[in-house]
């Protein structure tokens, strides 16, 4: 997870049934399944192996350069309510003269709480403090720094179950967000010669489950509608600018 959240809204489609094994990363609340999207982590904890994700972007440099990011993510549950989680990213960033700069950014570690999990509102709470560690990432290449960065957060996200009837088509949608304040241990970076500002980082998703609506609202497989139980599709709109 990189140390800016992009604003982002997501229409998700969820065909897979995941399993409820607590040897999997799911963030269940009752019938509700919460995903982690590439922009935002889910408002759970739980034990997590996130295979390795690779981003694409265009750096904002006039002329721009061509960025790629891979990163991974372990998470694990010291308690059934307190977690921690140990992140990485690679970056490569190819400039318009054919210069090449690649390294590591700071190593990641997130503490989380989960304040709420209620069943029947389909609401889940989590607090959180993301910290990115001083020089352990390539500072000579400027992908490292030589100060944390410390971001308070708050995880939440609420399914719409509980919508009458006449709204039941509605009931699959759910939303999730995250918002922090992204604190510096410095306020100047002495290398880059720059004063550090201290942010608000955020994001959201909209999603719509196809698993909910055949489990709670109505079983369209008869129609042939789904059928695949182990795929999982989704799309993600987001805005990446730093």
């Amino acid at each position: 997870m990189s140390r800016y959240i992009p604003l982002s809204f997501a229409l998700s489609s969820f065909i897979a049934v995941a399993s409820t094994s607590d040897a999997f990363a799911h963030c269940f609340v009752g019938a509700r399944f919460f995903p982690a999207t590439l922009a935002i982590d889910d408002p759970c904890v739980a034990d997590e192996l996130s295979m390795p994700t690779v981003a694409w972007s265009r750096t904002a440099d006039i002329p721009p350069g061509v960025e790629w990011n891979i990163s991974g993510e372990l998470s694990k549950r010291m308690t059934e309510n307190f977690g921690i989680s140990i992140g990485e990213t690679w970056i490569q960033i190819r400039q318009p003269d054919g210069s090449v700069t690649t390294g590591f950014q700071d190593l990641e570690t997130t503490f989380q709480y989960q304040l709420l999990k209620d069943r029947t509102s389909e609401f889940a709470l989590l607090a959180g403090v993301i910290v990115d560690w001083d020089n352990t990432g390539a500072t000579n290449s400027g992908l490292g720094t030589s100060y944390s960065l410390v971001t308070p957060t708050i995880y939440f996200g609420k399914g719409f179950g509980e919508l009458p009837e006449a709204l039941s088509w509605a009931r699959p949608f759910a939303v999730t967000t995250q918002v922090g304040y992204q604190i510096p241990t410095s306020s100047f970076d002495f290398t880059q010669g720059a004063f550090i500002p201290q942010q608000a980082v955020y994001g959201a998703s909209l999603q719509y489950s196809l698993p909910y609506l055949k489990s709670e609202v109505i079983d369209l497989s008869a129609s042939g509608f789904l059928q695949s139980s182990d795929s999982d599709c989704r799309s993600e709109f987001h805005d990446a600018n730093r």
